[in-house]
């Protein structure tokens, strides 16, 4: 674990070791008016600190060295902050801890609040007021309506970030409302009406209430009232101490100030009657607080970096098989080769299907674990424990979560069941509880409520009907009976029913057609004539864009222009690129790409569902991806989204946007096929070009192409079971002529080879790459033996 110092003044950055590091920086705020015009040069400077009001690291951030911004990743696991205070007169502070500062405001907008069960948001927090007389008096006032009390010129604060502030000069507008205050010295009079503002804390709350821990348990109660008092409030909050920004307002407890005040670090003008404060403080007595402002923070961070023997990252899972997911705890990872140990568990409440027994600790690939859906959370994630939890927390109980929940009957009962994640700690999670409490969790005794929520939404919106996919393949590879489809027996005579047109539509169709332009029909497949690359079929029944019925609303021009598109696609399509067009279905067309050479897609087939709109051409064909459920290019999504200028599905300029005048599907085809599935798909993200040629770029680059060719032979495997209608036999005659070049190409990734470029050992990448990652060898390694079994299988002979 490294250590990082951060003062934000120098913004330096010193060489890593092995050991202890540390990186000075400090952010300034102070007499910034009087040293602007000292220099120009240092005004500049200055200004571009006091605009830059960046956050410093907090816990949880992830981080990596700036000599290598593409190497290993840490997670901020520490801060330790020093701060400088300066006061409305002038006076600094140096070197204060900030675990000494303390709010101005007990409460603002965004908190997360607790109260009994309930976890809440602050909407807004109204001040209670305690006004200070010139005679000695002194009152408070809840304030819901700015317009009881006034500022007085000059204002000392002109970017306060609170409306009343301690010091501050206030006239009263209504001074009847003063005699319904609270008075706390001396009693109301009607002729006064200027004070000073000695202190100001929040006297009602507004709350948005999210949930309950009862109603995660399964039990219902109705929300409480929005507004609360403050005082029946517990904030959730974990690390304050590392969030303070400059221009932040603070207050210190008194030992504190007092102690500093007689050092040598407490620069101080003589406190006097000034024209800003008008009266000194001491006119005010002990009750007047003092507000300070952050001008100065230095931090000291730990880091602790992927290869360090304590970093736990998440709680990550693999499925080794269709039937059993292993769940485990990341130990270390080495980011450069890919490989990753874990420490693999299955808690006996979560699975009711065992493992079989493995190794406690395995090395294995980053590319074949994915991040927990459960189990994984993020460092200050609100959490709340689970009713399994508490029932073994109980001591003596026997009655289960039940009567567990029937002993948490008080406010501060709860307050142990809600709580903020502060990090990973050994092989569990430690959390602070709203009571102040910190203990260790396994993670499967707290539920996330951000997860919770999520859940609760999409549950809301659920609503499987016959046909809708309810669960994907296993990680490992792609088996045929790993996709389900709620059962309906009646689904498929239903839907053919329904979609079919009519005998009477098909005849008008057909007289339509033949009042056109004739164009050389193409002849329908035969046995023997399986690698057509144009064919026109019949039964659209499993086309994505079957339940369309624009087309019974077409025009002769519509009709007309997309024969225009099968001329074309007849006559000029490449050799790599297969249509199927239906010939009951005009608006209806089924494309294949073989993935090209060079590329992580190598040999691989891809399936498109494309639909003319009724509007066509003057608006582009939607597009649909069979995506197997996998994401292997950033412009294809799982839900089979295509993202592309073309398809004004993505922003473009000049020949990349769709023209009704001379845009086609092949042009859409041919984009597919070289601007999508290219040889460096990680540069199509969106803003990733300004990373080509850069080492940093290449090397994400290339892991990104070993991650997607693992994604395509499990593709070539779900195909392969599973083709689309009308391209059966040609996805068998593909793969059987296919398999002994990919095979091979997945020998020489095995021997190091990089991805697209098997069997040029002279091959270096733009980084000077010259070997594929550890990681990408040991999940090639597992995945080959079923791409082999799937080929045979398939009945492909020659593997």
């Amino acid at each position: 674990m490294d250590l990082f110092a951060v003062d934000f003044d120098c913004e330096s950055y010193s060489g890593t070791s092995d050991s202890e590091d540390q990186e000075e920086c400090e952010f300034t705020y102070s007499d910034h008016a009087k040293n602007i015009l000292s220099s120009l040069d240092e005004s500049i400077d200055k200004i571009d600190n006091f605009l830059t009001f960046e956050r410093g690291f907090l816990h949880g951030d992830i981080v990596c060295p700036v000599s290598d911004p593409s190497g290993q990743l840490g997670r901020v696991v520490g801060v330790a902050m020093l701060v400088d205070l300066e006061t409305s007169s002038g006076d600094i502070i140096k070197d204060v801890n900030s675990k000494k500062l303390s709010r101005v405001r007990s409460f603002v907008s965004g908190d997360c609040v607790v109260m009994g069960p309930w976890i809440g948001r602050v909407i807004r927090a109204f001040d209670l007021v305690t006004v200070m007389f010139s005679d000695g008096a002194k009152c408070e006032l809840l304030l819901r309506d700015s317009e009881v009390l006034k500022p007085i010129p000059p204002i000392l604060f002109e970017d306060a970030p609170y409306f009343y502030y301690p010091g501050q000069r206030v006239r009263v507008i209504h001074p009847s409302v003063f005699e319904s205050a609270t008075w706390l010295c001396g009693s109301w009079r009607p002729n006064r009406d200027e004070g000073v503002v000695s202190h100001v804390d929040v006297g009602l709350v507004h709350v948005n209430w999210i949930t309950s821990v009862t109603n995660v348990w399964g039990d219902r109660s109705s929300n409480p009232r929005n507004y609360q008092n403050p005082k029946d409030l517990s904030l959730l909050s974990c690390f304050p101490y590392a969030n303070w920004q400059l221009g932040d307002w603070c207050a210190l407890t008194a030992d504190v100030a007092g102690m500093n005040s007689s050092k040598s670090c407490f620069h101080t003008n003589a406190q006097k009657c000034d024209s800003l404060m008008h009266m000194g403080f001491d006119t005010y007595g002990s009750g007047y607080s003092q507000t300070f402002v952050v001008a100065k923070t230095k931090s000291t961070v730990d880091v602790l970096w992927q290869n360090g023997r304590q970093f736990v990252l998440e709680n990550l899972t693999v499925q080794d098989a269709a039937e059993c997911q292993r769940t485990g705890t990341v130990r270390d990872m080495d980011a450069l080769q890919r490989t990753v140990n874990v420490k693999w568990t299955v808690p006996a409440d979560t699975y009711a299907v065992r493992c079989e027994s493995g190794p406690a600790v395995e090395t294995v690939s980053a590319y074949e674990l994915v991040e927990h859906p459960d189990f994984s959370f993020c460092t200050g994630e609100v959490v709340i424990r689970s009713a399994m939890n508490i029932a073994r927390a109980e001591a003596g109980l026997t009655n289960g979560p039940i009567a567990s929940r029937e002993k948490l009957v008080t406010s501060s009962d709860f307050l142990s069941c809600i709580g903020n994640v502060l990090g990973y700690k050994d092989d569990g999670i430690e959390v602070q509880w709203a009571s102040g409490v910190i203990s260790k969790v396994q993670p499967f005794d707290i539920i996330g409520l951000d997860r919770l929520l999520d859940n609760s939404s999409e549950l809301m919106n659920e609503d499987h009907t016959a046909g809708d996919l309810v669960d994907m393949s296993d990680q490992e590879g792609m088996h045929h009976d790993s996709t389900n489809v709620v059962a309906d027996p009646r689904y498929e005579i239903v839907r053919m029913a329904e979609l079919q047109p009519s005998a009477k539509e098909l005849s008008e169709e057909k007289e339509i057609l033949e009042s056109v332009v004739q164009v050389e029909k193409p002849n329908h497949s035969s046995e023997d004539d399986v690698l057509k690359q144009f064919d026109m079929v019949t039964d659209s029944s499993d086309h994505h864009f079957v339940k369309e019925n624009g087309y019974k609303n077409v025009t002769r021009a519509w009709v007309k222009k997309v024969q225009q598109e099968w001329a074309i696609l007849q006559k000029d399509l490449p050799d790599d690129i297969h249509v199927r067009v239906y010939e009951e279905r005009m608006d209806l067309l089924r494309a294949c790409i073989v993935g090209a050479e060079g590329t992580p897609y190598h040999d691989n087939l891809f399936f498109f569902d494309i639909f003319f709109p009724p509007d066509y051409p003057h608006e582009p064909p939607s597009v649909h991806y069979h995506s197997g459920g996998l994401r292997l290019n950033p412009n294809l999504y799982e839900s089979g989204k295509v993202c592309l200028s073309l398809l004004k599905t993505w922003t473009g300029t000049g020949n990349e946007v769709w023209n009704p005048d001379s845009s086609t599907v092949l042009q859409l085809l041919l984009s597919l096929q070289a601007l999508v599935l290219n040889e460096k798909p990680y540069f199509n993200e969106a803003g990733y070009d300004k990373f080509v040629g850069k080492a940093d770029g290449e090397k994400n680059s290339i892991t990104y192409n070993e991650n997607a060719f693992l994604l395509s032979c499990k593709s070539m495997m779900y195909v392969l079971h599973k083709p689309p209608k009308h391209f059966e036999k040609f996805v068998k005659e593909h793969f059987a002529s296919r398999a002994p070049r990919i095979l091979d190409a997945c020998e020489a990734y095995l021997g190091g080879d990089l991805v697209g470029h098997a069997r040029d050992n002279a091959y270096i990448s733009e980084d000077g790459s010259k070997n594929c990652s550890t990681g990408f060898k040991i999940m090639l390694g597992k995945l080959l033996p079923k791409l082999v079994s799937t080929f045979t299988n398939a009945g492909i002979v020659g593997t």
